[in-house]
């Protein structure tokens, strides 16, 4: 299937669901699916610029269709974080339920922090 078959095919059961494709709609669609999305905030943030006035509700609307047609699903992260070092030279390790490990300083934790402030989503695999 190729992706605008893809679209058509999510479009259409979106309409067979009641609810209604409006340019908005297709215009966020085609955004989810060019890309990996870590929550909808940036998802909304992206939108503003090409759908000028987007209120964020919208865009969680629109997230939640995709979720019933699982078409996306929530992720959630689950990490430890360990601090090493003296406060002036504190490193960070976080270790991802999976094994992987990183270590960052406190600004990328705490934007980390940000980021995942929101529920996380990601595009199911077609």
């Amino acid at each position: 299937m190729t992706e605008q078959e893809y679209k058509k095919d999510i479009l259409e059961k979106i309409r067979a669901r009641g609810y209604r494709v409006t340019k908005q709609r297709e215009i966020l669609l085609d955004m989810i699916l060019s890309e990996e999305w870590s929550c909808c905030k940036e998802i909304y943030y992206k939108a503003q610029e090409r759908i000028p006035g987007i209120g964020i509700a919208t865009v969680y609307r629109m997230i939640n269709v995709l979720e019933e047609l699982g078409i996306m699903e929530k992720k959630r992260i689950l990490a430890q974080i360990q601090e090493e070092g003296e406060k002036q030279n504190r490193k960070y390790r976080v270790i991802l339920e999976e094994g992987k490990v990183f270590e960052v300083s406190e600004e990328t934790l705490q934007r980390l922090f940000q980021r995942f402030n929101d529920k996380i989503y990601h595009q199911k695999e077609k």
